[in-house]
């Protein structure tokens, strides 16, 4: 163990690195040993001057003015006016180093040889110096702003009383208390704003005890002024601690050397600065959890880690308990559901798989069941995505998040409207619990069913058939299948019609021309029309039709002739008994099976989500009901609870500790860091425990609150970033506790169950993350492009002749800084990612001093400067990185190429949504190819993916193992392939900018066929070809294809060699020259994409509307024998053949400015056959 780290006397040592580590302390930790040599700290008094420090020790918490101080620079305004009446060049040198600051050699070279043109320079200086002070201020609110971002802990604070001693050679220099404050610029001009939040320095205190000196400060100094406090201490330690009567004066400066005193020491003077003085809570609790022996029983694994999986898909496939989401889901995301609710569970999410989106979801079935949560990230940006995306059920949290601006009113102001609902609500009405399976019950039966189809051996005669009717029908055989179960039963025809008119068809006298032919003339149609009706006398069949009740309706038959164009092909030009050939050895009750299977295909589009309406006000109801049923006192307490809430002067956390009783029995969800204070909480409270970004907590911080639940949750990726000390180093041993890195990796080397979030929904592009799927994902991850998105390369490489210098890159500073202006108002958010920290912070300090647009897009968070170290957690549209290093930077040492820095990198590469430029100097042959780093290694791929060509990224894509379908390719798959190709190549083979493309590439996974209107995506369709009758999964992952790529904008239908009948024509309506333009003027879909309901069924019925249509078609689209009879409908012979209705010629559009080429020229316009025109893609 690091012994120098460690403040604790003899730990029991299996525990002693998390405890050392609880305190979060080194020797460089200010709130142990404060020291002005950074630009974070500040001495109070020669900012702000005796006058305002003197006021500010007097004035007390409760006095209710707001305290605001304006940053005077006291100091540089008395040195101004001493340097201006100093005439010795060795006095001005002295007045300056005795105020810190720096004068340079030239300079004091300048004063000894000409000190009268010299000194009013140096005043000058001064002036411009304090005009230009606001620059550092703003620079110690970003990093202020930083840290809390970070931690969620707001770390600016006044430090007052330091301590000095010296304990067993650490030397301790630290302020007993802090006074919280903040910034605010009004006008340009920086004001320090002083808070009422005065609190005890943990870190101190715990060291000072451990040592052995009893620091106990009992009473409440919550609401006395510094001066106040002072007082009472001097009262209480009489004769032990001797404390200063007056702290106002210059902060002390102190060095550890200069620190040997044994005994403690009191210090006047105060401190401006960044402190985190934390650490308190969560070691008392980890100190409770060792002491009853505990530690080891958070997590109570089974030895045959196989159970788990099995009790989840029991739970799917047999118990199929409801689900209760209120965002969209994936199987994968609803498998980490189920299993969360059930068991302990690691819900693996890699870069926008839809981690928070999968807690939101887990939290609305646990609001639903009635059961409590505690959700904590270290992140605070994660936890307010979440509480975000519960929309109105946030109210049922208690959110414990602490901003720059957090004041009691934004934590007061969510409960009142809590509670103000709660007793003003009057819906008490019953309402739909709805809910829904993984897996449906008809799903399952359609599973079934395909079984059935596979078995059969006609099956393909009888679909032949089915697909034959339906085609030259308009409607599915039937809208209710309890009437009939063919197209034939819309003319009237029974089972009895159907066999008898197959038998007919032996019996038909074919006119001469006809029979030999095997074509119609319609010249002859008239006559050959009586001798259709004319039958063999020597038939036994039509006997049956001579009886009354048939012969009746055999004459309706006659009269109504053109309800027997239903049953003949539209478009037929072949011989007559074609049809009675189709149909003749097709039984009615095979074609009613097949019938009854297309109506019970389910639906892939049905709304599977809760109304979160719906929960809020069931949750409602039932916290109303938990408090009729309070006793006396707990709802005396509940009257009080709520009458302080409507007052909002209680100090939070005095709160939260008054009222913890009543919090716990109305509010279930309690959303928060590790390290806020939840004392009144105890183990197992809490029915589920869920920590997001799980690979970013220490150990030492995650186990406390893991404690505090039943079933524990992480959310994680392995391969992001791991928990980051901002102060220092840690402790280690040799105990699984002093090795492990974060509360992710322990869990995951104990074996608690892991689900894979399997597809990323953040990156519009699939080469914004194909790199990372495949060098950290195993090429697991699925990663498509969105439909109809600009082709502009997602990826943007910009190769400069920089220089790494003083930890800094100027020449890409300045390129990223006009990259920001060129695009600032081009997205909505932008993220500049710098490989270095030091980067970052030039780059910031330049836009402060520089840019004032982007210092406005700065505050309002259009534009955010994050480093490797911190931008896990965030996203943007457009992600600007400059890597700064070049050829000459040990890269091994850097953090990208130490040990875990390709997690950074990974987390790095995976923030943008559209677009990502890198500005770099450095190459990949910059790095060593025989490095042993396998860090360094990662960074130098990514560098080489970086140098492709655009093409070569895009086939990079390729390299990912498609997942998505079987390496074999079943006979209805070929089949339904080429029906489906052959009838939209028949609708667009003169449609010259439409070209159709099977296994066409969307990133990791292909559409089996699409069809592209001028190169970009229209319509797309997956083949069903019913592999997955063996194994229900297999359906599960072909149903999560077809909504994922619906999620990304893709218009797609699933065809199979059922419904294509039933959405052929419809579809085939897509593709005439209207629809087509309609999508060319939206941008190729990109203005305004929407999802359509085209493979639902259409009821059409064969009425009057059907041939008011049909009427103005050309004669020559319809069945040329019965087109005649559309005219005149009751007469027996056709007399007048001249009155034919001409079909409306669609326009082709030209190619030029007003009007979009629908047919632009090919190099070669001869046209192949259809099976040669597909293309791979």
């Amino acid at each position: 163990m690091n012994q120098s780290n460690s403040f604790v006397k003899n730990p029991n040592q299996r525990y002693a690195a998390i405890l050392d580590n609880l305190l979060e302390v080194t020797q460089n930790d200010p709130s142990v040993f404060t020291s002005l040599n950074t630009n974070h700290f500040y001495d109070f008094y020669k900012v702000f001057g005796r006058d305002y420090f003197s006021a500010l020790v007097r004035v007390s918490a409760t006095s209710g003015a707001k305290i605001e101080l304006p940053f005077i620079e006291s100091n540089l305004s008395r040195v101004r006016k001493a340097a201006e009446s100093i005439d010795e060049p060795s006095l001005m040198i002295e007045l300056f180093k005795n105020n810190d600051l720096e004068l340079s050699d030239n300079i004091k070279s300048q004063l000894f040889t000409n000190f009268e043109n010299t000194k009013p320079k140096l005043i000058e200086k001064i002036r411009v110096d304090i005009q230009k002070s606001a620059l550092k201020w703003k620079i110690l609110d970003r990093k202020a702003l930083s840290v809390l971002d970070e931690t969620n802990i707001w770390p600016m604070h006044l430090g007052f009383l330091y301590v000095s001693v010296s304990i067993e050679d650490k030397k301790i220099y630290a302020p007993l208390f802090f006074h919280e404050v903040s910034i605010e610029f009004k006008n340009g001009r920086p004001f320090l704003i002083v808070h009422k939040n005065i609190k005890l320095n943990e870190k101190l205190v715990f060291i000072l005890n451990n040592a052995g000196f009893n620091i106990n400060i009992t009473f409440d100094y919550s609401g006395m002024s510094i001066e106040q406090i002072i007082f009472r201490l001097s009262r209480d330690w009489n004769n032990v601690f001797p404390l200063p009567e007056n702290i106002v004066t210059p902060f002390e400066k102190k060095n550890p050397d200069n620190i040997n005193n044994k005994t403690i020491q009191f210090h006047t003077g105060m401190v401006l600065g960044i402190f985190l003085p934390g650490g308190g809570y969560s070691r008392k609790r980890m100190k409770e959890i060792i002491d009853n022996d505990e530690i080891d029983k958070i997590f109570n694994i089974d030895f045959l880690k196989s159970a788990y999986a099995k009790k989840l898909d029991k739970q799917i496939f047999t118990d199929k308990p409801k689900l209760f989401n209120i965002t969209k889901t994936n199987f994968s995301q609803d498998r980490a559901i189920l299993s969360s609710l059930i068991q302990d569970t690691v819900i693996w999410g890699p870069p926008g798989t839809g981690k928070s989106q999968t807690i939101v979801n887990l939290l609305a079935n646990i609001l639903f069941v009635g059961r409590t949560a505690l959700v904590a990230s270290q992140k605070k940006a994660a936890l307010e995505v979440i509480r975000n995306r519960l929309q109105d059920l946030r109210m049922f949290c208690l959110c414990l998040l602490t901003s720059k601006d957090f004041s009691k009113r934004s934590f007061y102001e969510p409960l009142q409207a809590f509670i103000d609902y709660l007793e003003y609500f009057s819906e008490f009405k019953s309402l739909p619990a709805g809910g829904n399976q993984i897996i449906q019950d008809d799903e399952l039966k359609w599973i079934e069913i395909t079984k059935d189809i596979n078995k059969s051996q006609s099956v393909d005669k009888i679909l032949d058939t089915y697909r034959f009717l339906m085609s030259n029908c308009y409607k599915p055989f039937s809208s209710n299948i309890k009437e009939s179960a063919t197209c034939l039963s819309e003319t009237g025809l029974n089972k009895t019609d159907y066999d008898n008119l197959r038998v007919l068809a032996k019996n038909v006298e074919m006119p001469h021309s006809v029979s030999q032919s095997g074509t119609i003339d319609l010249t002859e149609f008239g006559p050959w029309k009586k001798e259709f009706m004319r039958l063999n006398d020597k038939s036994n069949a039509f006997t049956r039709y001579t009886n009354p009740e048939n012969f009746k309706h055999y004459r309706q038959l006659r009269k109504r002739a053109k309800e027997i164009e239903n049953l003949l092909p539209r478009n037929y030009s072949g011989q007559i008994s074609d049809f009675f050939i189709k149909t003749a050895s097709v039984s009615y009750e095979q074609l009613e099976w097949v019938e009854s299977i297309s109506s019970r295909q389910p639906d892939y589009d049905r709304n599977e989500l809760t109304e979160i309406e719906n929960i809020k006000k069931i949750m409602t109801i039932n916290t109303i009901r938990k408090i009729t049923r309070f006793s006396s006192e707990d709802l005396q307490m509940y009257k009080e609870f709520a009458a302080t809430i409507r007052l909002a002067n209680m100090d939070p956390h005095k709160f939260i500790k008054n009222y913890g009783r009543i919090i716990k029995k109305i509010i279930p969800v309690v959303i928060t860091t590790p390290d806020t204070d939840l004392s009144i909480w105890e183990k197992g409270e809490f029915d589920y425990v869920i920590l997001d970004e799980s690979s970013q907590i220490f150990i030492e911080k995650g186990l406390p609150l893991l404690y505090l639940g039943k079933t524990k949750i992480l959310s994680g990726d392995e391969n992001q970033m791991r928990p980051t000390n901002w102060f220092g180093v840690r402790s280690s041993d040799d105990t699984i506790f002093g090795n492990v890195e974060s509360l992710l990796d322990y869990a995951l080397s104990l074996g608690v169950f892991k689900i894979l979030l399997d597809k990323n929904y953040r990156a519009n592009h699939a080469s914004l993350m194909t790199f990372s799927s495949k060098h950290f994902y195993k090429s697991q991850l699925d990663v498509v492009d969105v439909a109809g998105s600009n082709e502009e390369d997602a990826i943007e490489v910009i190769q400069v002749n920089g220089k790494w210098e003083d930890n800094k890159n100027i020449v890409e500073a300045n390129t990223a800084i006009e990259i920001l202006k060129e695009n600032i108002d081009n997205y909505k958010k932008i993220i500049l990612l710098s490989f270095n920290a030091k980067q970052g912070d030039y780059i910031t300090n330049l836009i402060i001093q520089k840019y004032p647009d982007l210092e406005m897009a700065m505050r309002e968070n259009r534009l955010m400067i994050r480093n490797l170290e911190n931008i896990q957690g965030d996203e943007a549209d457009l992600v600007v990185a400059t890597v700064a290093y070049d050829k000459t930077a040990k890269i091994f040492s850097t953090y990208v190429g130490r040990t875990g820095g390709m997690n950074a990198l990974n987390v790095a590469i995976s923030r943008a949504k559209d677009k990502m430029i890198v500005i770099k100097t450095i190459k990949s042959t910059d790095i060593s190819n025989n490095t042993n780093s396998t860090d360094t290694m990662i960074f130098r791929l990514w560098l080489e993916f970086l140098e492709k060509t655009d093409q070569e990224r895009r086939d990079f894509v390729k390299i990912a193992i498609n997942r998505s379908k079987n390496s074999t390719i079943t006979s209805y798959e070929n089949n339904i392939s080429e029906i489906v190709v052959n009838d939209i190549d028949k609708v667009t083979r003169n449609k010259t900018n439409i070209e159709l493309v099977q296994n066409y590439s969307v990133g990791t996974l292909n559409i089996d066929l699409m069809v592209l209107v001028d190169k970009k995506p229209y319509k797309a369709y997956i083949f069903d070809d019913f592999s997955y009758v063996k194994n229900v999964n297999n359906f599960i992952e072909f149903k999560d294809k077809y909504k994922f790529l619906k999620s990304k904008n893709y218009d797609v239908k699933l065809v199979n060699i059922i419904n294509w009948a039933i959405i052929k024509n419809s579809e085939m309506k897509c593709y005439e020259d209207a629809k087509i333009l309609q999508f060319i003027n939206s941008n190729y879909g990109a203005n305004n994409f929407t999802r359509s309901n085209d493979d639902e069924e259409i009821a059409l019925n064969l009425s009057d509307d059907f041939y008011n249509e049909n009427s103005s078609k050309d004669i020559n689209e319809l069945s040329k024998e019965w087109a005649l009879y559309f005219n005149d409908e009751e007469k027996e012979q056709v007399t007048n053949t001249q009155e034919t209705i001409k079909p409306e010629v669609v326009k082709k559009a030209t190619k030029n400015k007003e009007n979009n080429a629908l047919n632009p020229t090919k190099k070669n316009s001869s046209k192949k056959t259809a099976s040669k025109g597909i293309k791979d893609k």
